[in-house]
């Protein structure tokens, strides 16, 4: 395990591989754990997704309830907004 080094304003660095799980723990303090910030050097991640909306031809309406072709109002319909 590496030890961590604490900056003067609490600011807690250290260093790790990539492609492993890294778990962070103040042993002893009453500091917490709010959140961090990781600096890679090449940035990994999903660089598109495509994705095709159902066309299930089922109407709903802004609340998620399927209604029926004559409901008047705001509906949504195979992913798109229309007014009837």
């Amino acid at each position: 395990m590496k030890r961590a080094r604490t900056l003067f304003n609490g600011t807690v660095t250290f260093s790790v591989a990539e492609g492993g799980t890294y778990y962070v723990f103040a042993a002893g303090t009453k500091m917490g754990f709010f959140g961090f910030k990781y600096e890679a050097g090449t940035p990994t991640g999903i660089s598109s997704v495509k994705s095709e909306a159902a066309q299930t031809g089922k109407t709903y309406n802004l609340a998620g309830q399927q209604v029926s072709d004559s409901y008047k109002g705001l509906v949504i319909k195979n992913g798109k907004k229309y007014v009837k």
